[in-house]
């Protein structure tokens, strides 16, 4: 079976309990991460362990592999910090697979878009600091 799990409010419209759930209804999966980056946020609770996902897949609790399709800005940095943290609270890590044609965000993209946020003034917008945000 395959399942799209698309938003269009930008954020907080269940997106990562959805594909959690989804992740709980069958043996082994594959969460594919489309568009956007280490700024995205899918906050999944099960009993008594939370977990805000970033770069992994928010089906990590029930063992889906994640893969970073082309249009996915993963930050290398980012994610060894959260696949240490997600790894203390389920006791394993998740596979990750990326896309051939995979990018990256490097410190010298973080850097362009803070000096550019910074350089909006008064008309800042509150980007977090990634080439998505």
């Amino acid at each position: 079976m395959v399942y799209a799990v698309i938003g269009c409010g930008y954020g907080d419209e269940g997106k990562g309990l959805v594909t959690d759930y989804l992740s709980s209804k069958s043996g082994k999966n594959l969460v594919i991460r489309h568009n956007g980056g280490a700024q995205s946020g899918h906050t999944v609770e099960i009993d008594d362990k939370r977990f805000v996902f970033h770069e992994l897949s928010s089906g990590s609790f029930r063992h889906a592999d994640t893969l970073w399709a082309d249009t996915f800005m993963p930050d290398l940095y980012k994610l060894q910090q959260e696949v240490e943290e997600f790894a203390q609270i389920s006791g394993f890590t998740p596979n990750i697979y990326a896309s051939k044609q995979s990018n990256i965000t490097t410190i010298d993209d973080v850097l362009m878009n803070m000096l550019i946020e910074q350089g909006r003034g008064d008309n800042r917008h509150g980007s977090c600091g990634n080439p998505c945000g």
